[in-house]
């Protein structure tokens, strides 16, 4: 069993679910993606499989994880579905940022998600997933919005994840920590995090993994 596989449930993205499914019980499905990183690379090769939203739990995702290849990561989706439908859950990869850039990009969101999302450190950035669902042609507004927070000394946004998504018609945040090519498996961290400067922020990221 790989050592990097475990992990804490408390701490790890897969409590979004619980969260998301509070809010949206109806969901029926959740998609996920198995994926080989290459760095600069325009080809995005992975493998996408659903899974019904009652299965993902802490056992279905060790088993998914100890049984990934050498060189795969797996990743959750935006994509879910509700009976026929399909929405999207809103999610970014961003290096961080002020709660005036998070504003400005969720004013696609229904208010009382807007600055209510959850965020996770992943070793070199910040994943954040908002508790609601967006219409495609929604999530496409709320990805080119968050492009509008990017200026020529601030990238805050992973521009190459959005054209990635964009063109693939969905969002997808790793789960795994499977390849040297990351430095950890994402975990949960307090959203004011994000407003922090890089120093700051591996000032606390550091006293937080050595008192844990």
């Amino acid at each position: 069993m790989n050592s990097k596989s475990l992990i804490n449930e408390d701490t790890h993205p897969i409590l979004f679910i619980k969260k998301i499914l509070e809010i949206e019980p109806q969901i029926t499905e959740f998609n996920f993606s198995i994926y080989i990183y290459k760095k600069r690379s325009r080809e995005d090769k992975r493998k996408t499989f659903s899974i019904q939203a009652s299965q993902v739990n802490k056992m279905w995702l060790d088993n998914i994880l100890c049984n990934l290849s050498k060189n795969e990561e797996l990743a959750f989706e935006s994509r879910i579905r509700i009976g026929s439908r399909t929405r999207h859950i809103p999610m970014l990869d961003c290096s961080g940022m002020s709660k005036n850039q998070l504003s400005a990009i969720v004013s696609i969101l229904p208010e009382k998600y807007r600055c209510n999302p959850i965020s996770f450190y992943s070793g070199r950035s910040f994943h954040i997933y908002y508790p609601t669902l967006l219409s495609k042609a929604n999530w496409v507004k709320f990805m080119l919005s968050a492009l509008l927070c990017n200026t020529p000394g601030n990238q805050v946004i992973d521009q190459r994840w959005i054209a990635h998504r964009l063109l693939a018609g969905y969002g997808a945040l790793r789960w795994s920590f499977n390849t040297d090519t990351y430095k950890e498996m994402p975990f949960l961290v307090e959203n004011d995090l994000l407003a922090l400067t890089k120093n700051e922020k591996n000032k606390l990221i550091f006293q937080s993994l050595h008192d844990s």
